[in-house]
């Protein structure tokens, strides 16, 4: 019997095999393509390229970086105008002879540009204190859809240019610069990205950049997670087209005021973190008109409105967790979360689903005046004897209520307390409105497993379980 001269893998037509070794790993590549020839043009024509190299963890690269440079110039180079989908090029090196990274990324991205790449990934480190300017021939590739940038705590510098096309943009691990002409980084992305629908920042520091102000007729997904504002600084956002705004642990230095003005706004998501530097955040202000809003949360200390909040009709889930300063106890502080919970409460009072958590209740005493609550859910951090009473003014005012459910914290040690289970359970009518009872009182003290080993009193642990074993969540035993 002959053997085939050809494997059945070199068979296959080629953009079956670009689609493999479009999840193979970048060191994968260099192996693959001396395997054979077939191999080898299937590498250098494949429209998905990862290439990856980061040095940064040692003290010298050697000959490593000038090895990795020469592998990506022979596989741009002998593409010849060969399409590109997706590119990630990623390389990391601290090394002072080897800050030409800059120079050499552009030689490489105006490769990708030539073969009309779609997907751009650029990871680079210029250097501690030198600049990174996005490549001016990006402005002009009418191909380009996604680009994201990772400079690993680097200032970047955006020059002006219209990305007509770009759809998606991420940036992390930036410091935004606020040295190049044509405005702020705001007034970049309003003008320069006319088609952007997606746009995302990790870890941007924005210095100098007082007044971010972003109008966009196309924008439909915003993301800033863990940014970080220094100075005193206004974040406006103006869409008509916006779905989706999310702020996740912005830290805010000084004075901050974040303006949202988007009518068909589903999604809102405020999480921002004042530093310890800054006490008074009284000096932090927000406005929002958003008539669509469907989902509302807000996590952080009290804050000040610009002008009042509009009710949100449509809304069907709420959540507030409001963390309070330790060092705030004056009387003008309390009044002034007061007036805050006062304002946010009356906003979302037609929402259907609300979450509270117990600091809520400490500056906030009336019944509720939630029409169409049906499902509440309580978390309680810091449980003490006699909360029970705060809470149950709000609650018997709720008439529609279907689901209460009061949780512990995962991270509150009282959770393995039988004492306090059981105190809670023989008070559950407390938080019953008044001839209307809830059709279910559901106890979520943890949801992780609680284990108990063989050198417990497992007599007495029974006996606690039969005695709360309604207000349980799960337990776990190991003989």
């Amino acid at each position: 019997m002959e053997v085939p001269s050809e494997d059945r893998f070199s068979d296959l037509p080629n953009p079956v095999i670009h689609l493999i070794f479009s999840y193979l790993e970048t060191n994968d590549i260099p192996r693959i393509s001396g395997i054979s020839r077939k191999f080898r043009d299937a590498c250098t024509s494949s429209p998905y390229l990862d290439l990856e190299a980061d040095f940064l963890a040692l003290k010298r690269c050697g000959s490593n970086c000038q090895g990795f440079q020469d592998f990506v110039h022979r596989v741009l180079g002998r593409r010849n105008g060969v399409g590109i989908h997706r590119l990630r090029l990623s390389w990391f090196c601290a090394q002072p002879y080897c800050k030409r990274a800059g120079a050499l990324i552009d030689d490489w991205v105006k490769y990708a540009a030539d073969c009309n790449v779609q997907e751009l990934d650029i990871g680079v480190f210029p250097g501690d204190g030198e600049l990174f300017v996005i490549p001016p021939c990006l402005a002009n590739c009418q191909s380009l859809r996604e680009l994201t940038l990772n400079m690993k705590g680097s200032r970047l510098l955006l020059q002006p240019g219209f990305f007509a096309f770009l759809v998606d943009l991420t940036l992390a691990n930036v410091e935004l610069c606020a040295t190049f002409s044509g405005g702020g980084f705001g007034h970049w992305i309003s003008t320069s990205c006319k088609s952007l629908k997606f746009l995302c920042l990790y870890k941007v520091t924005c210095y100098r950049s007082k007044d971010m102000s972003i109008s966009s007729s196309s924008l439909q997904h915003l993301n800033l997670c863990a940014c970080e504002f220094p100075e005193a600084s206004k974040l406006s956002i103006t869409s008509a087209s916006l779905q989706h705004f999310s702020m996740g642990r912005c830290l805010f230095k000084e004075r901050g005021k974040v303006v949202v003005r988007a009518e068909r706004l589903e999604n809102l998501v405020m999480d921002v973190v004042f530093s310890s530097d800054f006490p008074n955040y009284r000096r932090f202000q927000f406005s929002i008109f958003a008539p669509s809003l469907v989902s509302f949360s807000w996590r952080g200390p009290p804050a000040s409105y610009s002008e009042n909040l509009e009710h949100f009709w449509h809304l069907d889930e709420a959540s507030i967790s409001l963390e309070t300063l330790d060092f705030h106890h004056t009387w003008q502080d309390k009044e002034f979360a007061r007036n805050f919970l006062a304002v946010l409460l009356h906003s979302v009072r037609y929402t259907r689903t609300l979450k509270l958590n117990t600091e809520v209740f400490a500056y906030y005493h009336h019944p509720g005046v939630f029409v169409d609550l049906k499902h509440l859910a309580v978390v309680v951090r810091r449980f003490e004897e006699d909360q029970d009473q705060t809470i149950s003014p709000f609650l018997r005012g709720l008439h529609n209520l279907s689901t209460l459910t009061i949780k512990l914290d995962a991270d509150n040690d009282v959770v393995a307390d039988p004492n306090v289970i059981a105190l809670l359970w023989m008070r559950r009518q407390r938080y019953v409105a008044k001839n209307r009872k809830p059709r279910k009182i559901a106890f979520c003290f943890h949801e992780s497993e609680e284990d108990f080993g063989p050198g417990e009193d497992n007599e007495g642990m029974l006996k606690w379980i039969l005695k709360c074993e309604k207000a349980l969540g799960k337990v776990k035993f190991y003989y």
